[in-house]
Parts: structure tokens; sequence; C-alpha cells
């Protein structure tokens, strides 16, 4: 038999303890859809769909309309055909999908006015809610245990048929560039898709799967086990689709790590690289302002070895603060030797106790971050003393001089660390990596704010990218800005105003550059190339 829920009128629904499935199933019941056709609905299997109605209905938010027979789409037993009719194909006889009675007009085909009896009342009907007690909380809570399939000592009804039969199965989120159709199988399509992906974060090392003190041997099987796999030749005919230009690129790069990597000169480079790389990291992590990095500093004159001066750690590690006493004095790392603290005279206050012994801690960790600054400054470690005196500081701000010192170190730091981002935007330059080397640039001009040639720059490799012409522009104007007399960075303006369309500004540009620099034979041959982009067969300009 199918039930077909409806919402009782008036019932408070607010007022019910309705659980969150309880309460979207209830929200699609309407009086006309069937507790089958709210299982696919919902996507609930039939089984919950049950609980959930009989719940329902015993707190009085939903009843069930009279329980009706599916209806068959063969002829219904109660029409007989006619004597002596022995087919009602092809003949005039009773068709299959006609019933007693006639169709009823109405816009539906499926209903008809011919009554069908009532089956016997199932075990799933019920009396009215006034012949049944009222639901009490443990009942509630049964029900819910019960659902979550806790333990509650009351063994659950067995699963019907219905319930195992009618199970609906919950979508699946599909990636539409797995199911691109190629000529690749699902596994393949994986595999490419996260090796790509990765080629931006790993380096040559990674990619082909070798330590970074492997042998030329031993990169060039790596290599040759993995470059036959992304071959373009072994694609040949094949349909490919998006992921044609993806194995070409990670083929490219695998070749590239190769020819690095194999090559004594290129190998040492790309290794200083990699280090200048490493450090530029961690020297903007210690610099940034941030009380994450504190546990840090205060490691770094913990980490001492015996008797020997405290060490700061080359990344950020945490740690608790003063957690070993201090094995040296501030004299030891060459500055001036505090007073001995004198011992704090016995009194029985409890508050000048607590202050005296507060202002002892604070004193000692001061002690402890300028002990920390001045070995780092031995190690020359420019970031990690920065860091260090701004601590110092925070504990100290009425001393100018410790004040005066940090703002010194700070300085040195940020340049120490603009001269790396410098030599690592000129690597990725030269390897023609633009999208990296104009954020390593980027980096270079936030120390050097009134250097023109870091924003010539990022101009320059932010063109080569093909990308955001705004930013190309914002940063050309303003090497321009400071620098109005160089011919190079007017050629690299109206490079950026060509490339947003902006025809007329690029002339302007072209024309300074070459009174700039009339015998520079470069930029007469660049700004004759633009010229001749600029060329339209009706002379029209974008900008009038």
């Amino acid at each position: 038999m199918v039930r077909v829920p409806r919402p009782v009128p008036g019932c408070d629904i607010k007022s019910l303890p309705l659980r969150p499935d309880e309460a979207y199933l209830l929200s699609r019941i309407d009086g006309v859809v069937s507790e089958r056709e709210l299982s696919l609905i919902t996507g609930l299997s039939q089984a919950e769909v049950t609980t959930a109605l009989d719940r329902l209905f015993v707190l009085g938010a939903v009843d069930f309309n009279e329980p009706t027979a599916p209806v068959s789409r063969r002829a219904h037993p109660s029409v007989a055909p006619s004597s002596g009719a022995t087919s009602t194909r092809g003949t005039e006889g009773p068709s299959s999908r006609t019933f007693e009675g006639g169709f009823r007009a109405g816009p539906s085909s499926r209903r008809f006015e011919g009554t069908v009896d009532a089956p016997p009342a199932s075990r799933r009907s019920f009396e009215p809610l006034a012949d049944l007690p009222p639901p009490t909380r443990r009942s509630i809570e049964l029900s819910a245990e019960r659902r979550s399939g806790a333990d509650t000592g009351v063994e659950p009804p067995p699963a019907t048929r219905r319930a195992i039969d009618l199970t609906v199965e919950q979508p699946r989120i599909v990636d539409p560039e797995l199911e691109e159709p190629v000529d690749l199988d699902h596994a393949k399509k994986k595999r490419v898709l996260e090796l790509y992906d990765a080629l931006d974060e790993r380096n040559h090392y990674e990619l082909l799967g070798v330590s970074i003190d492997a042998d030329k041997k031993q990169i060039k099987s790596a290599y040759w086990v993995l470059a036959p796999e992304f071959h373009p030749d072994k694609y040949f005919r094949k349909k490919l689709g998006t992921y044609k230009q993806r194995i070409e690129a990670i083929f490219d790069r695998l070749t590239l790590a190769h020819d690095v990597l194999t090559s004594k000169q290129r190998r040492a480079e790309y290794d200083t690289y990699l280090e200048q790389t490493r450090r530029n990291r961690t020297m903007a992590a210690l610099l940034e302002h941030d009380p994450a990095d504190i546990p840090a500093v205060v490691a770094a004159a913990e980490d001492a070895p015996g008797n020997g001066p405290p060490t700061l750690p080359g990344r950020l590690v945490g740690t608790k603060l003063a957690s070993t006493p201090i094995r040296r004095t501030v004299a030891d790392a060459g500055g001036t030797s505090p007073a001995p603290a004198t011992p704090p005279t016995p009194t029985n206050d409890p508050f000048r106790r607590y202050d005296s012994t507060r202002n002892e801690a604070r004193r000692l960790q001061l002690d402890r971050y300028v002990l920390a600054a001045k070995v780092a400054l031995e190690r020359k470690d420019l970031a990690a003393a920065a860091n260090a005196y701004r601590l110092a500081v925070a504990l100290a701000p009425e001393d100018d001089a410790l004040a005066r010192k940090a703002v010194e170190i700070q300085q040195q730091a940020a340049a120490e660390l603009a001269e790396g981002f410098l030599r690592q935007a000129e690597y990725e330059a030269s390897q023609g990596r633009w999208s990296e080397a104009a954020m390593s640039f980027a980096n270079v001009c936030k120390a050097r704010g009134d250097d023109p040639r870091p924003h010539e720059r990022v101009a320059f490799c932010t063109l080569k990218t093909g990308q955001n012409n705004r930013r190309a522009i914002d940063f050309a104007r303003r090497a321009v800005k400071l620098s109005p007399g160089v011919g190079e960075y007017r050629l690299t303006l109206a490079r950026a105003y060509m490339a947003a369309g902006l025809e007329t500004s690029a002339r302007v540009e072209m024309e300074r550059a070459a009174e700039l620099s009339p015998n520079d034979a470069r930029i007469r041959e660049a700004i004759a190339q633009l010229r001749a982009q600029m060329k339209k067969p009706d002379g029209a300009d974008p900008e009038k």
C-alpha cells in the first residue's frame, strides 16, 4: 500500500521536537506526494522516510490519506473483456488502459471516476491521534538513539524488503576535468592532473623524485622512468582535449629538470637559488610583526649547547618562555653588564612581594632578548636580531638607546632581505619564470621604494606573463616618476600602454624614450617594432 502523508492544519510546528531530517521531510509534504516519492525527492532511504513519517504522525504533524493500491499499467482486474472477445489488440474491445466508468475530464489522463475498493487496513494504518497515548521524552530519546545506532537495550525492528530494495544512492560529486571525454583512462587522467597542478610547487629534485645529493646517474635513471610516460609521441593521434597542453607542460618541465641537474654549472646555480629562496622565506617570516614569531626568538636564547653562547634557530620553533636558566649575561655577549640584582627585602606585604617578583621576571626576559639579539649579530643573522630587539623594545619602551638600535638593525635586515629577493628574481627571470620573477621583484620594491629598477622589472615581467596590464602600468609609472630621464623605463611604460590598448599614450612615451636615448640601437629597434604593431589598416586610434 502507498501512503500519502498530508500536513495537519493548525499544527504548531515550531513547538515540536523535530530533528533536522524530519523538518526537511515535513517541508516536502503537500498531501499529494507519496511516501515512496518523498524518498526520491529528499534523497533519504525508504526506511528513513518511513521512520520519520511515523514519528511525525505520533507528534501530530502529519496525517495520512486513505491508502490506495498502486495503479497497474495492465487492465484492472475488475474490468473483464466482453464475452466472445479473445483479444483486445487491434479490435474494438476495451483497451488495457481503460477503466470502468471512463476517464474524468481533467488535466491528467491518469485520474478516473471509477472507484477502487480500499484494501484492508495494514499495520501502518493508524487510528485517530486522540486514541493514541501522547509521546513521552523517553520514547523520543529512544527513537533518536536507535536512529544514531546507539545501544539502547531495545532491539530495533528488522529492515523491510521495501527499505532494502528502494535505497536511494547519494549523488556523487563529479569533477568536470575527470569527466572530459578523451582517450585516457580515469587513473591516467588523475595522475596528469595531480602532477600538472604540482608543477609550480615542486623543485627539480622533487619533480624527478630524487634526493638533493643524487648523482648524475640517479638523475638520468629517474628521468627515463618518467619521461616516456609523458612524451607527446606516445599520444600521437589520440583525442586528448585539454590534457594535451598539460602533458606537454609536464614533459617540458621534466626535461628542464634533467638538463639543469645533469649540468654541473647549471646545477650549482640552481642549488644556490634554492638556498637563497629558503633564506628569503625564513627572513621574511622573522621580520613579520606577528605574535606567533615570539617563541622563535625566545627559543634562540635557550638553544645553547653546554656552556656555549645561545644560538638562534634557523626556522620558527615554539617553546615556552624562560624554560631554562640564563647561563650567560649580557656582558658575555659584548654588552654592558647590568647591576647585580639586589635580593628583595623580606616583607610581609604580599602585594610588594608580587610586584618585586614580576619586575624581576620582566628584567630577566629583557636580558634574554638583548643577549639573543647580540648573539644573532655575531652570527650575522640580521633577521633574528631585529626580531629579538623588537621584543626587547616591547618590554622596555622607555629605553631610547634600545629603540634606536632596534630601528637600525631592522633597516639592515630589510636591506639584506631585499638583496636576497633581487638575486632570486634575477635567476627566475633568466629561466623565463616571469610570474615568479614579478613577485620577487615586487618584494624588492617593498624595501627599496625609491629604487626605480625593481619597479621597472616588475612591469617588464608582468607584461611577459600577458596578464594584469594595469599592474604593469602602475609599476612602470613609478619607475618613470623616480627616474624620468631614463629611456628604458619610458620604453617599458610604452609597452604597458600598448598592451592595455592605450596607443596614444604609448606613442608619447616612445617619442620621449627616443629623445632620451638617441644613440641606443636597442631602444631604437624596440620602438620600431612597437610602431609596426600599431599600424592599423584604417589608421584608427583606439583612444579617439
